[in-house]
């Protein structure tokens, strides 16, 4: 979200609207095939069904790419919040077991990060690799997979614990942040200057706002996950019964 409130400034909560409607938009088209088509396979089945194999092979396919490429972006900042956290309470991480590979290798080619370049120049060798991994990120990884290995009630069990502490976690930012909005008088960070120097809420425009638009949309997607659950259903009710 830095980069997309960096180009969009406060005007971004605009785009999380506009999202959010396209969003619901695409909820409703989900929860219609869910309830006309009860079984895994989410967007492939639909496909599949819909248009033939060749689309839902090809639908297929992005789907991996989808779920590959946002595992992977999620992990890899939950591993940075999570060594952060570590660091706070006196349990320093090395950087050769919190980065990648390529980061650390790039880093140390083209003098970037100090913490990479660190993680290249400490890592431990094995033969003549150097030992780099994201470790927190390949952990987490490997827990959820377990948990969905388990079944669909530890699933959703853990999932309705996560939603309650990101709804108490959302409430405490409205509470404290809005009450050090307004108590301290930074209601005037509504309208930031643009390079120009003019004041605005959207300092670089609707253009601005919409070049947020990729990492808007992310905090909206796992239709996916939740319509491939209607076949685990015990009484998967359908909206459409023949007569």
């Amino acid at each position: 979200m830095g980069g997309a409130v960096f180009n969009g400034g406060p005007g971004v909560v605009v785009l999380f609207i506009i999202t959010a409607i396209a969003c619901a938009f695409t909820a409703f088209c989900y929860s219609e095939f869910a309830s006309r088509i009860p079984v895994a396979g989410s967007a492939y089945t639909y496909a599949y069904a819909s248009f033939g194999e060749l689309f839902a092979w090809i639908i297929g396919w992005a789907l991996i790419m989808e779920y590959s490429i946002g595992n992977i972006y999620v992990a890899f900042s939950w591993s940075d919040y999570f060594t952060s956290f570590m660091d706070k309470c006196g349990m320093h991480i090395p950087h050769w077991l919190s980065t990648s590979y390529t980061e650390a290798k790039n880093a140390f080619a083209n003098n970037g990060n100090a913490d990479d370049v660190n993680a290249w120049s400490t890592a431990p060798m094995l033969g003549s690799l150097k030992i780099i991994l994201d470790l927190p990120a390949l952990v987490i990884n490997v827990l959820i997979t377990y948990l969905v290995y388990r079944g669909v009630k530890e699933s959703r069990n853990f999932s309705n614990v996560m939603v309650i502490l990101k709804m108490a976690v959302v409430a405490l930012v409205i509470i404290v942040g809005g009450y050090l909005v307004f108590s301290q008088g930074h209601t005037a960070n509504w309208m930031p200057p643009n390079d120009a120097g003019v004041k605005s809420f959207m300092p670089n425009g609707f253009s601005g706002v919409m070049a947020a638009v990729a990492g808007v949309f992310f905090a909206y997607i796992g239709f996916d996950a939740v319509s491939v659950l209607a076949e685990e259903s015990k009484i998967p009710k359908k909206i459409y019964q023949e007569e």
